[in-house]
Formats: C-alpha cells, structure tokens, sequence
C-alpha cells in the first residue's frame, strides 16, 4: 500500500479538507500535461474531474489498495481518457 492511500480514505469518507488538497497538488500538473497533448482547458479540467469520479468509484470497494503514487495514477487514467477523446474525434471526422 502506498503512503498516498490517505487520500484514497479521504474519498472514501468524504473528507472535502483532503479533497480540496488532491485538487490543489494533483490537478495543475495534469491539466499541463493535458493542455501540452492539446487538450483545451475547459477538456483538460473535465477530464481530471472524470478522472476523480473514477478514483472515488474504486475508493468505495474497501479492498482497493494504492499501490503507487495518486498522481502517477490519475495521470495514467487522464491519459487514457484524453487517448480515448482523440480518438472518438478522429472517427467522426
């Protein structure tokens, strides 16, 4: 288990002190990241947003465990789902 399993609890309990925290460190880096692989800022926030949602679903089965850090791993899920976004653009289009 990782020491960032702290904020999986936070979700679990609702905890909006910690919460605000996982926005305030986590979210400026990722929507960089995002914004770099051309994202727009309104895309790159939504998707860090879906991307909590997702965290929050997995919190809520007490047996998930964090086994690497939670940027590491919300980036990994920005990145698929900006992959995911590209993609369904290209089809359209």
């Amino acid at each position: 288990m990782h020491a960032d399993q702290q904020y999986i609890e936070a979700l679990r309990q609702h905890n909006s002190q910690q919460i605000e925290e996982i926005y305030r460190l986590f979210a400026p880096g990722i929507k960089k990241f995002l914004l770099s692989k051309g994202a727009d800022a309104e895309e790159a926030g939504d998707i860090f947003q879906e991307a909590i949602i997702d965290v929050y679903k997995l919190a809520q089965n007490k047996s998930f465990a964090l086994t690497c850090p939670l940027e590491a791993f919300l980036l990994l899920i920005c990145k698929r789902k900006w992959i995911n976004q590209v993609e369904k653009i290209k089809e359209r289009g």
